[in-house]
């Protein structure tokens, strides 16, 4: 993506003055980074980022991919129109664009317990599944909100890096 989603990389290096960059081949959103000065790092790369789209929330640089599916009283069915709001929020809505159902929100807690943390605010009781996939590794967060119930949420301990 011509580096638009690259970010500041300094944790474990002993100083910049990068060397090598390396994917390691079993796992290629895995990005190792060596300094001349013997440091080597490790994160997984936001190269596997999710496009936005009208029904794809993308979060934290594109990271997380956010999508929701509901079912409303009378049975029918759709899925979330999103609205971003910032890098690490945005929102959904399902009958009418100035009709917004569910905030979502997806914060880095590593600094604090070493995983990513997903918030959600519900302005619904309609029946909704909401999906959080991790981008560069595959894992996936869900909630199920049942029809009728007024909810809304926080689970810090949601997705591991």
């Amino acid at each position: 993506d011509g580096g638009r989603l690259w970010r500041l990389w300094k944790e474990g290096l002993a100083n910049l003055d990068v060397s090598d960059l390396v994917f390691d081949p079993q796992t290629p959103a895995r990005l190792y980074v060596a300094t001349r000065g013997g440091s080597v790092s490790t994160r997984f790369s936001t190269t596997a980022v999710c496009e936005s789209g009208p029904t794809q929330l993308c979060l934290e640089g594109g990271r997380f991919r956010v999508e929701v599916a509901w079912r409303d009283f009378a049975g029918n069915t759709g899925v979330g129109t999103t609205r971003a709001l910032t890098d690490d929020t945005g929102a959904f809505w399902f009958f009418g664009p100035d009709n917004i159902e569910l905030t979502v929100k997806v914060l880095d807690g590593r600094a604090v317990n070493g995983k990513f943390w997903v918030f959600y605010g519900a302005l619904t009781n309609v029946e909704y599944d909401l999906v959080v996939r991790n981008a560069a590794t595959g894992a996936t967060w869900t909630h199920h909100n049942p029809s009728g119930a007024f909810a809304s949420g926080a689970d810090v301990d949601a997705l591991q890096p």
